[in-house]
């Protein structure tokens, strides 16, 4: 094959060509091949951040072409940095390869430098998500962020410090009271429970009740309280006329649940209801 030189287009193999001529598919196609070559320096991976769509997948990604993430302008930068490390890669022929998760301090400056609290929120759930977790003072951040909405939130975080979780429980929002005791029941004290048992809010009431389902069941007035969700009823221990009344509803899903409820098993927990003659166990056990 010979070549054009000066009409800056090359003739390749099987007739395809490259250059100037080639369509924008062809030019994507070859940076994200370009970004995926081991040999590429990293200042040309670098000025490939938010134009190849695969390089933050690479499990091998350079520390230079990190740091640049980290800082980028483009919160699909950041963002697809976030998601993307600690992510599993399955490949057909070479087994699978982990993307090395950030550091803590890297996953602290990541979530820092968001200027959005719920992105904030976001970047740290992915951080867990991954087996990272941020520093202290990005928590102490979120639990004090001015939306009631990313408070509430911040609360379910696995790694959430109990101390921050009790000054929640202090939060003007009931929705946010409501998501500490969810996340934190079990590491109270017996005088933060009395208070929030006694709380003004039914959302957080509610939530007291569901949390303390091993001491006492959850009876059908809180079922419908709470309008819990199929999730939770697979959970949660179930007063006998709940697990009776949701065992004879039309919708199957329901019995599903009760199915995989461990507390239907005798045997399973200690707390188990004597329930073993009702018909909604499961066929599978």
């Amino acid at each position: 094959m010979g070549s054009e030189r000066g009409s800056g287009v090359t003739a390749g193999r099987d007739g395809l060509e490259f250059g100037e001529a080639v369509g924008p598919r062809l030019r994507q196609e070859r940076l994200e091949g370009l970004s995926m070559n081991r040999a590429a320096p990293d200042g040309i991976l670098v000025a490939m951040l938010g134009i190849s769509d695969q390089l933050l997948y690479r499990a091998d990604l350079p520390q230079a072409v990190v740091e640049a993430a980290i800082a980028h302008p483009a919160w699909g930068v950041r963002a697809g940095l976030a998601e993307h490390r600690g992510t599993t890669l399955r490949f057909s022929r070479t087994g699978t390869r982990t993307c090395v998760t950030l550091t803590t301090e890297q996953w602290s400056r990541l979530v820092r430098g968001e200027p959005s609290e719920r992105r904030r929120y976001q970047l740290a759930y992915a951080a867990e998500a991954a087996g990272g977790r941020p520093a202290p003072d990005v928590y102490e951040a979120l639990a004090a962020a001015g939306s009631d909405e990313v408070r509430a939130a911040a609360a379910s975080l696995a790694s959430m410090p109990q101390r921050l979780l009790r000054a929640l429980t202090e939060d003007p929002a009931a929705g946010v009271r409501a998501a500490a005791v969810e996340a934190g029941w079990a590491g109270f004290d017996d005088g933060v429970r009395a208070r929030l048992a006694a709380d003004p809010a039914e959302a957080v009431r509610t939530a007291v009740g569901l949390a303390r389902h091993e001491e006492i069941p959850v009876t059908c007035a809180l079922f419908d309280r709470a309008r819990l969700t199929f999730e939770l009823v697979q959970t949660r221990r179930l007063a006998p006329e709940l697990v009776l009344r949701l065992g004879a509803d039309k919708d199957t899903t329901w019995r599903c649940c009760l199915a995989r409820n461990p507390y239907l098993t005798p045997g399973r927990s200690p707390h188990s209801p004597p329930i073993r003659s009702t018909p909604y166990a499961s066929p599978y056990r």
